[in-house]
């Protein structure tokens, strides 16, 4: 879903970390950044999961998760990726 009307963001004090995966033959993905956090020293670490789908038609999607953080100066961020199981009605 879009937002027309996108929040404002001050670089100055905010940085944004953004995930996406590579594109999927049908729709139902999904990709999420449930938590970012500092080790105290040179990185942040984003854990991102990645939501499997139960089928679906087949529309190419490309998801895609953006999060406003605190500016962390010259820090990098690394990703960890959690994957989950689909929850389907059977």
């Amino acid at each position: 879903m879009h937002d027309k009307n996108p929040p404002h963001i001050n670089f100055a004090r905010d940085m944004v970390i953004m995930a996406a995966t590579e594109t999927r033959g049908t729709m139902g993905w999904g990709i999420s950044i449930d938590t970012v956090y500092s080790d105290g020293g040179a990185w942040l670490y984003a854990v991102v999961r990645e939501l499997p789908s139960c089928g679906g038609p087949d529309y190419a999607s490309r998801p895609i998760a953006a999060v406003t953080v605190p500016r962390s100066g010259s820090m990098g961020v690394r990703f960890i990726e959690r994957g989950l199981k689909p929850v389907c009605d059977n």
